[in-house]
């Protein structure tokens, strides 16, 4: 019979908290509650689980309640936080699709991005030229990429992808409406 310290187990619960208990990948704070949870089903009083385990009265309490209520499901933590807010609100930016799609004839539009990594020395730089031929319905692109991969020892900087674009502007481009048809080719 249960003491006040003492949770029941049905056979599969205790050999699952052993395996959970032995566990050196798990989260710590669930090997931990397995534990907690195995030595009530032991017998331990609180002043020895409190001893063992370095913990508080409080939160064996809590854990044995959770486990009571929820069995195993009850030992995994889950905290839904705060409901997500909008900080600022979303801008209407159909007008960078219009600009990229219904360029003018006659334009030629270069376009470069510079993307480094924070945690290590690697970095990608594009060049993207986009050309009109002989009208705006015809567009051709091409896209050349420079990479450096700094985390590796003697490496440097190097060619990356190059993708050519040919585009085919089926109807004259309205802000609400875009219909393109285009073909991708890369090489590299």
């Amino acid at each position: 019979m249960a003491t006040d310290s003492e949770v029941s187990l049905t056979s599969n619960q205790r050999s699952e908290l052993n395996s959970i208990a032995q566990s050196r990948t798990l989260p710590a704070g669930y090997v931990f509650r397995a534990k907690l949870i195995l030595m009530l089903a032991e017998g331990a009083s609180f002043n020895t689980i409190k001893r063992r385990l370095q913990t508080s009265a409080p939160t064996i309490i809590r854990w044995k309640q959770r486990f009571l209520e929820s069995g195993l499901d009850g030992l995994d933590t889950y905290h839904p936080g705060q409901k997500a807010t909008v900080l600022t609100p979303a801008l209407n930016n159909s007008f960078l699709i219009e600009e990229a799609y219904n360029q003018e004839d006659g334009v030629i539009q270069h376009i470069s991005t510079f993307e480094r990594l924070t945690n290590s020395r690697d970095w990608v730089y594009t060049q993207t030229d986009e050309w009109p031929l002989r009208t705006y319905k015809h567009q051709l692109s091409v896209t050349l990429g420079a990479t450096h991969a700094g985390s590796f020892a003697g490496s440097g900087a190097g060619w990356g992808d190059t993708a050519f674009n040919y585009r085919y502007q089926l109807v004259a481009c309205r802000r609400d409406f875009v219909s393109m048809l285009s073909q991708t080719t890369a090489a590299g």
